[in-house]
């Protein structure tokens, strides 16, 4: 596969694969991003019911830990501002 920063193309699936992994052969790794993906669509799931905006934007939460989607931990804010939050 080329290098996609020199032009070369992603292989997208590959990487998803490699990232979440294929069921029922998972490692501890790939089980936690899958865990924390659930967790992050709960999230926005959660928003959209109660009413909140959420398309083009990103759900925070608000002490840093996905599996936690109270309603007073998330909240909706820009893509720029919540990727910059990260510390």
């Amino acid at each position: 596969m080329k290098d996609y920063r020199k032009g070369g193309y992603r292989d997208y699936k590959k990487e998803y694969k490699d990232y979440y992994g294929v069921l029922g052969k998972l490692t501890p790794l790939q089980r936690l991003h899958r865990k924390h993906k659930t967790s992050r669509n709960a999230a926005r799931r959660k928003l959209r019911q109660a009413g909140r905006h959420v398309r083009g934007k990103d759900v925070d939460h608000i002490n840093k830990n996905p599996l936690d989607n109270r309603m007073t931990n998330l909240r909706v804010r820009s893509i720029k501002k919540n990727r910059a939050n990260k510390s």
